[in-house]
């Protein structure tokens, strides 16, 4: 029994990094001690085994890595990363609890045969309770990875810098290996589980702090708003000393001098150019949370945004030839620098649809493109055309788009509306 508790606890951090992985990890175990494991204790084949026997079907073990294979694949998609979570840490703690109940010992298992007759009974039992609380503790953990999630998505929506893409793959291959851990270091997998619990919580704090630590409050009425905002979201009133903003929306500690330029790099981070906030949606008629503020008020703003980031790829494709020369790790940092110079302004306000089809369509050319890299002489045009493909197609979808949204009048400042 105290292999039974210690296993389904060391569940907990494997889970949070995955919902269907850890499953098919499962499964495979499930499949090795019903086939004499030798590598497995004794006790833990005793719970494994103690399995319903469908888990043992081949079926299952073909669904189980399908799903995987999928939640992988959607895995690397800023976009669908974005999407699952609104629902990761609930399926998280479901599929917890669910693998917690099925692996009881067999007296647990023979009530659950008929859950309306044993209904109270299975209620009443210790390992029931048990598998709601390593839910319960999924759950939690789900979140507060959650929260870090939403502050990268923040920071930077599209993954330009690959981080959330990286932190994507070894996930999913903690996700995996976690439970065999778990299996043959129980004791150990609890000290991971510690860890892990404080890790998420003491990340999660100090990105909390910071948010609120860098707000300035208005010089009139004392509302606390991003230090780059021009105005204040609460009464209107203009900031003398607005900071300037870098890639990625980091506000620098430099002062902001040329007003107009500063409202088209608000824009270009995805910030309101009024008060200087975060803009949550991804689509050009949206409105700021804070004062109500449209990032573009008319078609007019729009092309005036567009001219100046033409204006920019003259510089950013000399930059790229002159990258280029340098093998691999040139590749590697010429597209997170154009990524971050241009095509981050224009993909930063297309829809999350719509930017999952521009996505993977821009990378099947691009991979044709990459095939000159290691030709002499053409391989230095490499990331210039990549990066003139990715412009072309987001430009062109980001004019579409404002065809459709831009047209009448767009939402004004609400003083007093944040």
């Amino acid at each position: 029994m105290l292999e039974y508790y210690m296993m389904t606890l060391g569940f907990i951090p494997y889970f949070t990094t995955r919902t269907f992985v850890p499953l098919f990890s499962a499964a495979l175990l499930i499949q090795l001690s019903e086939h004499g494991g030798k590598i497995l204790d004794d006790p833990v084949v005793a719970i494994l085994g103690g399995a319903p026997p469908w888990m043992t079907d081949g079926w299952i073990l073909v669904a189980l890595g399908i799903l995987a294979i999928f939640e992988i694949i959607a895995g690397k998609s800023p976009e669908m990363r974005e999407l699952a979570l609104l629902v990761d840490s609930k399926t998280k703690a479901m599929a917890a609890f669910a693998l917690s109940f099925l692996l009881a010992p067999s007296a647990l298992q023979e009530a659950g045969a008929n859950l309306v007759v044993h209904a109270f009974s299975i209620v009443q039992s210790m390992e029931y309770a048990w598998a709601v609380l390593v839910g319960a503790g999924t759950w939690f953990c789900a979140a507060m990875r959650g929260t870090i999630y939403e502050f990268l998505i923040t920071v930077d929506p599209d993954d330009d810098l690959g981080v959330q893409g990286l932190l994507s793959w070894l996930e999913d291959g903690i996700g995996f290996a976690g439970v065999f851990f778990v299996v043959l270091m129980p004791v150990l997998s609890l000290v991971v589980l510690g860890l892990t619990v404080l890790g998420l919580w003491l990340t999660q704090v100090y990105l909390k702090k910071r948010e609120e630590k860098s707000k300035v409050p208005c010089e009139r009425c004392g509302v606390p708003f991003a230090p780059c905002g021009p105005r204040c979201p609460s009464c209107g009133h203009g900031r003398s000393l607005v900071r300037s903003v870098g890639p990625l929306g980091v506000v620098r500690e430099t002062l902001a001098t040329d007003p107009a330029r500063h409202t088209q790099a608000l824009r270009a981070q995805k910030r309101c150019p009024h008060c200087g906030e975060r803009l949550s949606e991804r689509r050009l008629d949206q409105s700021c949370g804070s004062c109500r503020t449209a990032p573009f008020a008319d078609r007019r703003e729009l092309d005036v945004y567009l001219a100046q980031i033409r204006a920019q790829l003259p510089k950013v494709l000399l930059w790229l030839l002159a990258i280029g020369l340098v093998p691999l790790i040139g590749l590697v940092v010429g597209v997170v620098y154009y990524r971050l110079s241009v095509i981050a302004s224009l993909r930063c306000y297309i829809p999350r649809g719509t930017g999952i089809l521009a996505r993977w369509g821009v990378r099947l050319i691009n991979l044709v493109v990459l095939c000159f890299q290691p030709v002499p002489i053409l391989g230095m045009f490499t990331l210039p055309l990549m990066c003139l493909t990715n412009y072309v197609v987001y430009r062109s979808l980001l004019e579409k788009q404002a065809d459709r949204a831009l047209h009448g009048n767009m939402p004004q400042p609400v003083y007093g509306a944040g």
